[in-house]
């Protein structure tokens, strides 16, 4: 009788942590992040509790329907969110209709158009070229995620002086940190993961992970290409789900893999490119060559450095949540 008792109390424990398991409920860290420090959050699961908006437009590849989609009950984009038409195109749906993720992908498959920020800035992410929408597929550890092939680009238009902060020169769009989970590929190509790389004076705020040519994983952050310490090997990792954080503070750079310290050195002298106006999601500012060739699930940028008890935090919920041990 004892045994079937404790049985009884602890389940619903479990079945209450699986439900709450996909908020960042550790320490509220993102809750109690303001919106002024936050430059974007993009994800397949609810981020902060007080968010309303959509998780992602999809558009169906086979008549250009769109559709925005909820967060189901969970907390995340499932076959059970809801969808409503927000684009026709050749479908017989009608503007408003409401319908099931499943239902509205079904017979086809789904490329995204907007990846909604949740940030409280508004800061959406979007492609309007068909071929460089990324595709939404699934899943890993329950979650969708978002398929690239080097074409695919989500494109957030702001600028490195407006999604990053000074550094401790004043020099505009240095400092930020950035946390993504995603599986690099090794490719014969140079493979552009995010950010920023200035067409004016090469400066950069962008990673390759992989790069083809050695397998190293690259992060140039608010400097010109190219510092002396700016790469490791990642090959182990290729194909594996990861989470990497990615750190320029003032004139140090920090980059962290599932926990582990890959880089923390001294970068190049703080430079700012005008020509940074947009921030790429699998690629660097609008490109669409040579990008990712991989997926990616989530990528959340602060502008400013983050301190390393609020990174751990962060770190550990994507980990735990995305299985990117």
């Amino acid at each position: 009788m004892r045994t079937i008792f404790f049985i009884l109390l602890i389940c619903p424990l479990f079945a209450q942590s699986q439900m709450f398991g996909y908020f960042p409920q550790i320490d509220n860290t993102l809750d109690t992040i303001s919106a002024g420090k936050i430059s974007f959050l993009f994800s397949f699961r609810k981020l902060r509790t007080n968010y309303t908006g959509y998780c992602i437009r999809a558009r169906r590849v086979d008549n250009n329907a769109q559709a925005d989609v909820k967060f189901d009950a969970l907390g995340k984009m499932s076959d059970t969110s809801v969808c409503i038409v927000a684009v026709v195109g050749t479908s017989g749906y009608t503007v408003g209709q409401q319908l099931t993720y499943a239902t509205f992908i079904s017979g086809t498959t789904a490329r995204a158009t907007i990846w909604y920020d949740q940030g409280g800035n508004s800061r959406n992410a979007s492609q309007s070229a068909t071929a460089a929408q990324p595709q939404i597929i699934g899943t890993q550890n329950g979650l969708y995620y978002l398929k690239y092939t080097t074409i695919e680009n989500l494109v957030c238009p702001y600028a490195s002086n407006i999604a990053l902060t000074p550094g401790s020169t004043g020099v505009l769009g240095v400092n930020g940190t950035l946390f993504m989970v995603c599986t690099p590929s090794v490719n014969v190509t140079p493979i552009n993961s995010f950010g920023y790389t200035g067409t004016a004076t090469n400066t950069r705020w962008s990673t390759h992970i992989n790069w083809g040519a050695d397998g190293n994983l690259y992060f140039d952050a608010g400097e010109l290409c190219c510092a002396t310490v700016r790469y490791f090997s990642n090959n182990v990792n290729a194909g594996l789900w990861k989470q990497y954080s990615f750190q320029r503070y003032n004139t140090n750079k920090l980059v962290r893999i599932s926990g582990s310290q890959k880089m923390n050195s001294a970068g190049n002298a703080d430079s700012y490119d005008a020509t940074n106006t947009a921030f790429g999601i699998g690629n660097t500012n609008t490109s669409t060559t040579n990008g990712h060739n991989g997926l990616i699930g989530e990528v959340l940028l602060f502008n400013y450095g983050i301190a390393i008890n609020e990174m751990v935090s962060i770190e550990n919920n994507q980990i735990r949540i995305w299985a990117a041990y």
